[in-house]
């Protein structure tokens, strides 16, 4: 339902909020690989201009991340972007 609206309304004030809806579904029944993509895509939208969306973003990322078991050759990647999502989630909620 999300995607849906997100595919069918892409310049929709809404769509960061619908994306926020579906990634806490995801979360719900813990597809963890789908959370983290769409975690990223929300934190790369440009028109993402709330905190509390940021913040949210950053926090299903994070949380996916710890639940994401990496193999030998990513862990470092890994680790790289889990510094990232709480650096950038602290400066997201102190503004």
């Amino acid at each position: 339902m999300f995607s849906a609206f997100s595919n069918h309304y892409p310049d929709s004030e809404y769509r960061d909020i619908a994306l926020l809806m579906k990634i806490s579904a995801e979360q719900e029944v813990e597809w963890w690989d789908a959370v983290a993509s769409d975690s990223r895509k929300l934190l790369r939208s440009r028109t993402v201009d709330n905190a509390v969306l940021l913040v949210g973003g950053y926090t299903y990322l994070a949380d996916a991340l710890f639940h994401i078991k990496p193999d030998d050759f990513s862990v470092y990647t890994k680790i790289v972007e889990v510094e990232w999502t709480v650096r950038c989630g602290r400066e997201a909620a102190s503004s």
